[in-house]
């Protein structure tokens, strides 16, 4: 990893005002992403980890907005005097987006088909991609789909490339969405729960591959999921969110081996576990927060058991705790070994 992150996210606030209320869908969220490392962020649903990438990546649409923070982006097109200076996308207009979207921040998302249209071929949408922000002729550009569709393990990508999304598989589709995603050689790759609708097999694939196409490309990688075995198998340093707030951010194996924060634990506590046995499983009781007009507490108060009076009056920082581990939490678990990485892959 560089010195200067490629992406630094400071105290982003996003929110959609409702006829009800404002929903404050992401609060208070900072990280660094560097070249070739993979930030995981999991979290139940509605604890804000999609709108937190598509603000980063400009796909917040009214009545949504940015309503506060940085989001720093660092590259050499950028630079001044061989020094790479910052753009701060949260300030970006959106229709500026175009030039940043696909060259230097590539979306995956989680359904193919939602990503692919299907009145046009799949070398016509690659194409236009590579001709739009390489200023390729469409020659170049078919040229580099095929090697691209032939990196991503499409068989005959020569043939494969006139093909329409409806004549390929589901995992082909996805191949084909990370092929688009890669195509401009970005320095952000951010993939929103892109295994979510494929076989436990296709999974497995898709994987390995991403891992091994974001080394060769140096990117930085955001990469969100429910699955906690898949952040296990890909990521270098998580992010735990909940009602809207980060609850723990650290290294892959600290979050694994030395969670803190009451809510990871009780998440790494619902996974089924080979190696112990196990009566029954342990759900999280209780409901996760309504996150229109909440209160300014701890998002997870109602539901923890290590709740003090403190919890109750004041809302706790995101402090580190030790070097690269921060824990947002009034009353952390303290020396409680969780489960570590194989025990869940």
């Amino acid at each position: 990893m560089g010195d200067k992150p490629i992406l630094s996210v400071k105290n982003l606030r996003t929110y959609f005002d409702m006829a009800e209320g404002t929903v404050k869908a992401v609060q208070d969220v900072s990280f660094d992403l560097y070249r070739n490392e993979v930030l995981g962020i999991v979290g139940e649903t509605g604890s804000g980890k999609s709108v937190t990438v598509k603000s980063i990546a400009g796909l917040i649409d009214k009545p949504g907005y940015i309503a506060g923070g940085e989001i720093l982006f660092y590259t050499d097109e950028f630079s001044k005097d061989g020094n790479p200076e910052y753009m701060d996308l949260a300030k970006l207009k959106k229709e500026d987006f175009s030039r940043i979207r696909g060259k230097h921040i590539g979306m995956i998302f989680q359904d193919p088909m939602t990503s692919l249209d299907p009145m046009y071929t799949i070398g016509d949408q690659m194409i236009e991609t590579i001709v739009h922000h390489e200023g390729v002729s469409e020659e170049e550009a078919r040229e580099r789909a095929i090697r691209l569709l032939e990196q991503v393990g499409i068989p005959k990508p020569e043939e494969r490339i006139d093909d329409y999304p409806f004549q390929l598989s589901g995992g082909q589709r996805q191949r084909v969405v990370i092929a688009i995603a890669l195509s401009c050689n970005p320095e952000i790759l951010i993939a929103d729960e892109p295994t979510t609708a494929l076989d436990v097999t296709v999974q497995t694939q898709i994987l390995e591959l991403m891992k091994n196409l974001q080394q060769q490309y140096k990117s930085g990688m955001i990469f969100i999921t429910h699955d906690l075995a898949v952040i296990a198998e890909i990521a270098t340093k998580v992010s735990v969110m909940y009602g809207s707030y980060q609850m723990e951010i650290a290294p892959s194996e600290t979050i694994f081996e030395k969670p803190m924060s009451p809510y990871t634990h009780a998440l790494l506590h619902c996974i089924p576990r080979l190696d112990i046995k196990q009566e029954e499983l342990a759900p999280i009781p209780g409901q996760p927060p309504v996150m229109m007009n909440p209160p300014k507490l701890c998002p997870f108060l109602p539901r923890c058991e290590r709740a003090t009076e403190k919890c109750r009056k004041e809302l706790p920082p995101l402090e580190e705790v030790e070097s690269g581990h921060f824990v947002r939490c009034f009353n952390p678990v303290v020396n409680k070994v969780s489960v570590v990485k194989e025990e869940i892959k």
